[in-house]
């Protein structure tokens, strides 16, 4: 089973499967993608200047890429390395690097494996 993708979403500790680390990239994407093209079509609509569309779409960018270097780190720690390895996904191949590379299996040095923790006795 794999980490629910919303799970320790602002948090520094822990660690992030493969599976749930793509789940959320997507997300974030599209989610992103979309609402920033609706702040820029609703801003042509209104005829506005622009400037109201650029601080949105910015915010939208700086939050989007907080959470994907917290989950960054997180993804790196579920692989044995340092959280402050989380920074290759501003690398071009970094990111990729971080989808393909496989977690270590059964608990490391930052925590139980993300997908163990949900197999111990949490029946819905």
């Amino acid at each position: 089973m794999s980490k629910p993708i919303f799970e320790d979403l602002f948090a520094l500790h822990g660690r992030r499967n493969r599976k749930s680390y793509a789940l959320l990239c997507m997300l974030l994407f599209g989610c992103g993608v979309g609402f920033s093209l609706a702040v820029l079509i609703l801003d042509e609509i209104l005829a506005g200047t622009g400037v109201t569309a650029a601080v949105l779409v910015a915010a939208i960018v700086l939050l989007m890429s907080a959470v994907l270097l917290i989950t960054s780190t997180q993804r790196c720690r579920d692989a044995g390395l340092s959280g402050s390895a989380g920074l290759a996904v501003l690398l071009p191949l970094g990111f990729i690097a971080l989808l393909l590379w496989p977690g270590e299996k059964g608990t490391n040095r930052f925590g139980a494996d993300p997908r163990e923790i949900k197999n111990l006795g949490h029946h819905y």
